[in-house]
């Protein structure tokens, strides 16, 4: 504003003065008076301030034309160094102007270019598509783009795509908009699609190796939704792409477990639970949407982006059902072949203990008629010897049958080492080394097959020396950490620890050393360590051998212990007192051993009353209970083919008495009534093969418990 008003002034200033200049040259044109020497002073005064405005004015004007040079510098700079290239057309696209940037694209100077046609910087296949396109794009450039090759002066081509506005200024002084130039950008976009095209060609690239592998193939995002899938899984799950994009993946890819069909856990869920450390591998049962049931592998791990941020999953899967049917296959033909060298093994030795029997019998036939008693009597014995042989081989096949579980109690095992040790290697060659430590923990298990697991590893470690030697057994504590065993889980176990310096296993042997009735030994069944690794594994222990041939082995057993749990103190035995008899009934449905008890029990001096089914035992025991005389125990074979069982009978007969006495007795261990008899309301069994002295034994210590009780 100051400069302006400055300005104004001065013009004023100098009208004033030319007025003034021309009235006072009329004056003297008619008078030739002198001119007054005051006005003569004040004219060469004003004259000098006007001098120096105008000298003002000057400098103001060359400081603005400076300034004015400066900013069209500036301006010609920006537009000719833009990273853009700039064109200003006609309507006829004849080049009115254009910038460096663009004189660089197409290898050409600024001044060729203008006064051109725009169309000769285009490639000759495009220059008719820039013909064709240009009058639409002039009259109306806003929100229109079009994509040509350049032609460079070198013969190389770039792709540029183009877009425009309508110039400001006026061509040839018009208003008419129409006649304004256009302003068009030129981009150099060659890079961007010869990475687009890289692009396309590996997503192509990708597109054929899916389909070309035979595992199927899902991607999803980080929320589970699949954006991709492959052929082979489109044919695996029943989903194509198009229906499956934008689903939950466990719609599309349906997995169950194999034996409870419970929906298996989210693979995606598990990789994004584990911020992707490691890829989730599981097998399950896939539902494809027909219907069909295939088993299938699958492995998920996470997609990462350039940063390492987790963009989603993807899960590969395999059908695997013809691979687990094989392998089913191979696991069924090898347990036929194992079961048929049990099946050969059994034979083989029942054969030769039912000769022993049936011989020694026989002969005991001939000295009775002889009159040679006492001669019968031994073979009688001897007989006897093998029914007690055939009853041991029969308890180790039964440790291999499903249920029997052990009959377990808090033990302590220094005891139960001890006794082994002693009896295992009586008048063997070799000697038994027992580290037994005080403080050992208790386990709950059953003493008899913990005895017969010690025997068998004694004795294979005793064979294994066939000179003698030194076998060394030692109980230790082990607090298993999580993590620092493959073989057992975290806690509390007692090991037992067997080692012989003897022959040692093959490594081509060590694998089957655990099948029943594979032996290397000329003397041996076969059954020993079959028996032992089945015995801790329904302790729920584990059994692990190491072994060096010619240096010998080492059997790790680990039985899960009770720290502070104590064993419980064995029972005071009274001095034998004779008992009064007892009525005892029996039932059993096998008419040779009913005799054998009932001769047995008759001879211990007891009444006896013999039946071989339920119904016929409900009715002997109420008829008994009605006279006033009954049964003091009642004996009861657990199954009756065809007949109410044991179990039954039991049940009926505690609903009329519950605190009658029952035992239970049977020839098969998969009954869980012989594993937890008191569960049943049983107060004894008493497992078959049964000898005359398990018998006597089993009902005089029922009677001592019930003059104890008394």
């Amino acid at each position: 504003m100051s400069g302006d008003a400055n300005r104004s002034s001065t013009e004023d200033r100098s009208t004033a003065l030319r007025l003034r200049a021309e009235r006072m040259l009329a004056g003297r044109r008619g008078q030739e008076s002198p001119v007054p020497a005051a006005d003569v002073t004040a004219l060469v005064h004003d004259l000098s301030v006007h001098q120096i405005e105008l000298e003002i004015q000057n400098e103001e004007l060359r400081e603005a034309q400076q300034s004015l040079a400066r900013s069209r510098d500036d301006f010609a700079r920006l537009y000719h160094q833009a990273p853009v290239g700039y064109a200003t057309l006609d309507p006829n696209a004849m080049v009115l102007q254009a910038n460096e940037t663009l004189a660089a694209m197409v290898r050409r100077e600024v001044s060729s270019l203008v006064g051109s046609a725009f169309a000769d910087c285009f490639a000759d296949g495009d220059r008719a598509v820039f013909h064709a396109r240009y009058r639409a794009f002039f009259n109306d450039p806003s929100g229109k783009s079009m994509e040509l090759r350049l032609r460079r002066s070198d013969g190389e081509a770039l792709v540029a795509r183009l877009t425009a506005t309508r110039a400001l200024e006026v061509v040839g002084g018009t208003a008419d908009r129409a006649a304004r130039p256009l302003l068009v950008v030129v981009h150099d976009v060659t890079e961007a699609h010869r990475a687009s095209a890289a692009l396309q060609k590996e997503k192509e690239l990708l597109a054929v190796t899916l389909r070309g592998i035979g595992d199927g193939v899902i991607a999803t995002d980080v929320m589970g939704r699949v954006s991709l899938m492959n052929r082979a899984a489109e044919e695996l799950t029943g989903w194509t792409l198009d229906e499956s994009a934008g689903r939950a993946l466990t719609d599309v890819l349906a997995l169950v477990d194999e034996s409870s069909r419970r929906p298996s856990p989210s693979a995606v869920v598990q990789v994004l639970a584990s911020a992707g450390a490691a890829a989730v591998t599981c097998r399950a049962l896939l539902l494809a949407r027909g219907g069909t049931e295939r088993v299938v592998a699958t492995v998920a791990a996470p997609m990462r982006g350039e940063e390492g941020v987790i963009l989603g999953v993807v899960l590969a899967f395999r059908d695997i059902s013809e691979e687990t049917r094989l392998n089913r296959e191979i696991e069924r033909m090898a347990k036929l072949d194992s079961l048929g060298v049990m099946a050969g093994g059994i034979a083989h030795d029942f054969n030769n203990l039912l000769t022993s029997i049936a011989g020694n019998m026989g002969l005991a036939q001939i000295h009775l008629q002889d009159d040679e008693l006492a001669d019968a009597v031994a073979l009688v014995t001897d007989a006897e010897r093998a029914a007690i042989r055939a009853r041991g081989l029969t308890r180790q096949l039964l440790t291999f049958a499903k249920g029997g579980a052990p009959v377990r109690e808090v033990v302590a095992l220094p005891p139960i080492v001890a006794e082994a040790a002693a009896l295992a290697l009586s008048g063997a060659r070799s000697r038994c080394q027992v580290d037994a430590p005080d403080g050992t923990w208790a386990v709950h298990a059953d003493p008899g097959q913990v005895a017969q697991v010690l025997h068998n590893l004694l004795l294979n470690a005793d064979q294994a020396m066939p000179g003698g030697g030194v076998v060394e057994l030692a109980l230790r504590n082990v607090d298993v950490q999580p993590g620092a065993s493959e073989l057992v889980g975290p806690g509390p176990y007692v090991s037992i620890v067997v080692t012989d310096h003897g022959v040692g296993i093959l490594p081509e042997n060590r694998e089957r050393i655990f099948d029943p009735f594979f032996t290397t030994k000329q003397r041996g069944s076969g059954l020993g360590l079959a028996s032992a690794y089945s015995i801790v594994r329904k302790h729920g222990g584990r059994i692990r051998v190491d072994s060096v041939p010619g240096e010998g082995s080492v059997f790790t057993i680990f039985l899960p212990a009770l720290p502070q749990a104590s064993p419980r103190p064995a029972a005071h035995v009274e001095p034998a007192i004779p008992a009064k008899p007892w009525r005892i009934l029996v039932m059993d449905d096998e008419p040779m051993i009913a005799g054998v008890a009932d001769q047995v029990l008759k001879k211990g001096g007891h009444e006896v009353t013999v039946v071989d089914e339920g119904e016929a035992a409900i009715k002997a025991w109420t008829a008994a209970r009605e006279s006033g005389r009954p049964f003091d125990l009642v004996i009861l074979d657990l199954t009756i083919p065809g007949g109410m069982g044991g179990k039954e009978v039991a049940a009926r007969l505690r609903l009329m008495q519950p605190d009658f006495r029952a035992v239970a007795t049977s020839g098969y261990s998969t009954d869980p009534v012989m594993a937890n008899h008191s569960d049943f309301g049983f107060v004894a069994r008493l497992p078959k093969p049964y000898s005359v002295r398990d018998l006597r034994a089993i009902v005089a210590e029922l009677q001592s418990a019930d003059r104890g009780g008394a």
